[in-house]
């Protein structure tokens, strides 16, 4: 009777009744119950195999479970027809079960071939990609970092150069400043030669006229003649030549002041040559004695000659004439 069940037994066969597999979608995915290696079935998360054997004498069978493959290789033994991996690495899996008596002779087997295909993100192709990727990210974020470098650069060269040119610039101040007040020291000599030079004018003149009176006296005593007088006057007349003494004085005066007389006569053409040469010797700021002795005036001649040039000029009463003559330009 035993031997009998044995042989119904070993008449069955071992079959994958289902394979359930979860998809990318990580929904049930119903899988081919039969997968040779060619067929190169993929999964894309744990794999269910469900296992059926007929049983007639209803004798205790166990299940051989076996999984080789990507460097694992799992072995257990279950009661349970139904039998779950998971957390499987990327590779190709062969799955073979078999089913024992209790004897623990093998009645029958079956095998499955199945892969779990390593996602596009890991794959060489993928990995290629990213490497192009990487190298674009660096290729232009060294540009960028060089292209920011050099113009930090250019900043910090601009903002020196800036600072070197603010000290030249104040520089070049300074050497403008100095050579304006050497300048301006330099016009308060000449004016105050041309001045001496208007007083050394005015003692000639007295010398001159004094010489006359003296002339005048030795002629009335008889000690000489009025020959002797005409030829000395001559001579003294044609030494002290007044038009020649006034056109130097006139062209040192210009250079001096700075065309004052061109532009006094440019703004005030109705000023004659006697008041421009009256306006320079108030504008050396000459007192009213030796202007009356240089022009050969009264001291009443030379406050109705200021006030003729205050009228002339158009000045207010509040503005002092000497003071406006200096400031003239």
């Amino acid at each position: 009777m035993n031997q009998k069940k044995d042989t119904l037994l070993q008449k069955g066969s071992l079959l994958i009744r289902e394979v359930t597999s979860l998809s990318q979608d990580h929904q049930l995915h119903l899988m081919s119950t039969s997968a040779q290696k060619k067929d190169n079935e993929k999964i894309w998360g744990d794999i269910t195999f469900h296992l059926s054997c007929p049983n007639f004498n209803w004798e205790p069978l166990h299940f051989h479970y076996q999984l080789t493959g990507s460097s694992l290789n799992l072995v257990s033994e279950s009661a349970d027809p139904v039998i779950t991996f998971g957390s499987l690495g990327y590779g190709e899996y062969h799955f073979t079960a078999s089913v024992k008596n209790v004897d623990g002779q093998v009645l029958s087997s079956v095998e499955y071939y199945f892969n779990k295909p390593r996602p596009f993100y890991l794959s060489i192709y993928a990995w290629i990609i990213y490497a192009l990727l990487a190298s674009i990210i660096v290729y232009f974020y060294s540009r960028w970092h060089a292209a920011k470098m050099l113009r930090k650069r250019n900043r910090e060269f601009e903002k020196e150069k800036m600072k070197q040119d603010f000290k030249m610039l104040e520089q070049e101040h300074i050497i403008a400043q100095q050579r304006e007040q050497l300048l301006e020291a330099e016009l308060q000599v000449k004016s105050k030669e041309l001045a001496s030079l208007a007083l050394d004018a005015v003692v000639q003149r007295k010398a001159v006229e004094s010489l006359k009176e003296v002339m005048s006296e030795q002629e009335h005593k008889g000690i000489i003649n009025q020959h002797d007088i005409d030829t000395i006057l001559k001579q003294i007349n044609g030494n002290l030549n007044e038009e020649e003494f006034w056109d130097i004085y006139h062209k040192n005066f210009d250079m001096i002041h700075k065309n004052f007389f061109r532009n006094l006569r440019k703004q005030y053409p109705s000023l004659t040559a006697s008041d421009l040469r009256f306006c320079a010797l108030l504008r050396l700021n000459l007192s009213t004695k030796d202007i009356a002795q240089f022009t050969n005036l009264t001291i009443r001649g030379v406050e109705t000659a200021r006030y003729r040039i205050r009228k002339k000029l158009a000045i207010p009463g509040n503005i002092n004439l000497v003071d406006f003559l200096i400031d003239f330009t």
